[in-house]
């Protein structure tokens, strides 16, 4: 393999290795005016909604679809922005798709335990890997903004809880979601090890391209 062949080799094999972004999760709930509806939605879900599944819209698209999914039977309580409640004494894990649009950039909602009980709750999206554990305690005010760095849209996000007892949930609410830009997948982050690789690839272009010049002009 030449020298230029090489150093061009090296400088795909830096852009061929990426890495998911991070998951950023604020102990907050900011919100974007999008809120997620229970009632007066007109489209309807791949998910048929079920003991486990219910689907909401958004209060700015009553054509959008939005799926959530438990470990245990859930119900919608109540219309407009209503809580997903636990049907019987809690659940531990909820899985948020976004069929229509097809992604988001953040997701915020409040997490309601039972009383009494005190435990953790992770996070996670199809574009990032888990978050660290945060604090859950029995006020009902256990507000979660999760977002990612870079700021690339997921369409989906889950939670996993874990307690006292097993079955923690006993509702979650103010759910808003920004839907953001919904248009190709985003390009994959760099690793720090594939810049290194790239910036190899363009020193090795540049030797190669060198040696060419100064036997050309002998």
């Amino acid at each position: 393999m030449t020298g230029a062949a090489l150093a061009v080799g090296v400088v795909l094999a830096g852009w061929a290795t990426g890495a998911k972004a991070n998951i950023v999760v604020t102990t907050d709930n900011i919100g974007t005016g999008n809120n997620v509806i229970f009632n007066g939605c007109t489209a309807d879900a791949d998910a048929t909604p079920g003991d486990f599944v219910v689907q909401g819209c958004l209060n700015t698209n009553k054509n959008a679809i939005i799926v959530f999914t438990a470990d245990q039977p859930i119900e919608v309580a109540g219309g407009g922005q209503a809580a997903i409640e636990a049907i019987g004494s809690g659940f531990s894990s909820l899985t948020i798709d976004f069929i229509v649009p097809s992604a988001a950039e953040l997701l915020a909602l409040n997490i309601d335990i039972a009383d009494g009980e005190s435990g953790s709750v992770t996070f996670d999206t199809d574009v990032t890997g888990p978050s660290a554990a945060f604090t859950l305690d029995d006020n009902g005010e256990n507000k979660f903004t999760v977002s990612t760095n870079p700021l690339i849209a997921f369409s989906q996000v889950s939670f996993t809880t874990s307690g006292s007892i097993n079955l923690l949930v006993v509702d979650v609410k103010q759910v808003r979601i920004d839907p953001g830009s919904t248009g190709p997948d985003p390009i994959p982050v760099p690793e720090p090890a594939s810049m290194a690789l790239f910036g190899l690839g363009l020193l090795g272009l540049a030797s190669a391209t060198r040696l060419r010049t100064r036997r050309a002009s002998r």
